[in-house]
């Protein structure tokens, strides 16, 4: 696990730090339209970066037993807004096209920093498992006393072992993604136990070649 963290953090680090220098000499000879190139590298590579950084934080806390579930009510519609400004770049950089489908009644008793680690991690990963001209589509709604989530990819899908493996193991499952993402597999494990926290459901439906969709389900109280 260790070395595939310090490669996943060696890599986008030395990418900001590379193209930081050649954005000086593209600055200096007056070429604004490499610099403006090189700044999407930078900003892709940063936000990489934090994702990595944010969730081997709570992967750390999680498994020191630190970590609660602090429960309150809160937008859920808001929480998907928010995650969809911190990946606009990645979505636009393989050109995909995204739907959105939110139910109107978007209040929940849940914490609002795990819900929002978890839509992050979700949509990060259909964004990585979605080829370029792809599709994602984002849906929510209320049923019952349930609040699901339902992220769905065209992208590669999985076989029903990889859906048993993830669902069932404790181990981090990771592959490259359509552009030659790497991953250390710890976004899946967070979205797991964090959903566990709030007594909720994963679920997975997926077709080689043709696309997933994850949904999350929790209760509404």
């Amino acid at each position: 696990l260790y070395s595939v963290i310090s490669h996943d953090i060696k890599n986008p680090l030395y990418a900001i730090i590379s193209f930081c220098e050649l954005t000086k000499d593209k600055i200096k000879r007056g070429e604004y339209e490499k610099v403006a190139e090189y700044n999407k590298v930078i900003q892709l590579s940063a936000h990489n970066l934090y994702n990595l950084i944010i969730n081997l934080l709570a992967w750390s806390r999680f498994h020191s037993g630190k970590m609660i579930a602090r429960k309150e009510t809160i937008d859920a519609n808001s929480c998907i807004n928010d995650t969809l400004k911190l990946l606009e770049n990645s979505i636009k950089h393989k050109g995909i096209n995204l739907s959105i489908s939110k139910s109107e009644i978007t209040l929940i008793s849940a914490d609002s920093n795990m819900l929002g680690t978890i839509i992050r991690n979700l949509i990060s990963n259909a964004i990585k498992f979605t080829p370029a001209n792809g599709s994602i589509l984002i849906d929510s709604k209320i049923d019952g006393e349930k609040y699901f989530l339902l992220v769905t990819d065209s992208g590669v899908g999985m076989s029903s072992e990889d859906i048993h493996s993830i669902l069932k193991s404790d181990r981090n499952q990771t592959s490259l993604g359509t552009d030659g993402e790497s991953g250390t597999g710890l976004g899946l494990e967070i979205v797991k136990e964090f959903i566990r926290l709030h007594n909720g459901e994963l679920f997975i439906e997926s077709k080689l070649g043709v696309g997933s969709t994850f949904t999350v389900c929790l209760p509404l109280k």
